[in-house]
């Protein structure tokens, strides 16, 4: 996992999420998926936050995610997929395990100009309100193929 308030950082882990960022008015970028190439992407979406309790943890293990609040704010959960109880097994078909949130994890806050990247042992919980009751959220999640990655990093 790696969470930075340094967009410039982005490029250690996605050249193409970062040149997204940086040529796009990303308020202006219409909802919904945008292929970056390199079997990356990224989802553009709106949506309100919730109380945690009605949240849930996931991991993907074909594609990480980096996780952008754009406007907005929310709560970012992440912990070890091996201390949590899963609750919908992975299906390679959407790329996702769905786990309970009876454990609780780090907690991230996520604000404009912060990242956060997610690989297959980080369960993410994802949404979560930083106010009192739900707040409306504007988010990109790149979508990275972990094997490029590792790559990158030597792993």
């Amino acid at each position: 996992m790696l969470f930075s308030t340094d967009l410039r950082q982005l490029g250690c882990v996605s050249e193409r999420a970062l040149a997204f960022v940086s040529d796009n008015d990303l308020m202006a970028v219409e909802l919904g998926r945008h292929d970056l190439g390199g079997g990356e992407f990224v989802n553009v979406m709106e949506y309100d936050t919730k109380l945690r309790k009605d949240a849930a943890y996931e991991s993907h293990e074909e594609l990480a995610d980096i996780q952008m609040v754009i406007s907005g704010a929310e709560y970012l959960e992440v912990a070890p997929t091996a201390d949590l109880t899963v609750t919908t097994p992975y299906t390679a078909d959407g790329d996702y395990a769905l786990y309970d949130g009876a454990h609780e994890g780090e907690r991230f806050l996520m604000l404009p100009g912060r990242f956060c990247l997610v690989m297959p042992e980080d369960a993410h919980m994802p949404g979560v309100t930083a106010a009192q009751g739900a707040t409306p959220v504007r988010k990109a999640v790149f979508k990275v193929p972990v094997s490029a990655i590792r790559a990158a990093f030597g792993a």
